[in-house]
C-alpha cells in the first residue's frame, strides 16, 4: 500500500520578490523617460509612498510563519 506524501506549501522567498516588485516601477519610469514622455512628478510624489507602504505590508504578510 503506497501512501502519497503530504503536500507542503511552497515557501516564497520574500527578499527577491520585494526587490523585483520595487525595481519594476523604476524600470518602467526609466523606459517612460527614455521615450521622451513627461512624468507627472506630483502624482508620483503620492503614488511612490503608497506603493512602498503596500510593498512593505505585502512583505510582512508573506514573511510571517504560519502555524
Amino acid at each position: 500500500m503506497s501512501r502519497t506524501p503530504a503536500r507542503t506549501r511552497h515557501r516564497v522567498d520574500v527578499a527577491p520578490l520585494m526587490l523585483g516588485l520595487l525595481m519594476l516601477p523604476l524600470s518602467l519610469l526609466a523606459l517612460w523617460i527614455s521615450f521622451g514622455l513627461q512624468v507627472a512628478w506630483g502624482d508620483l510624489a503620492v503614488a511612490a509612498p503608497v506603493g512602498l507602504i503596500t510593498l512593505g505590508v505585502l512583505g510582512l504578510v508573506l514573511s510571517r510563519n504560519s502555524s
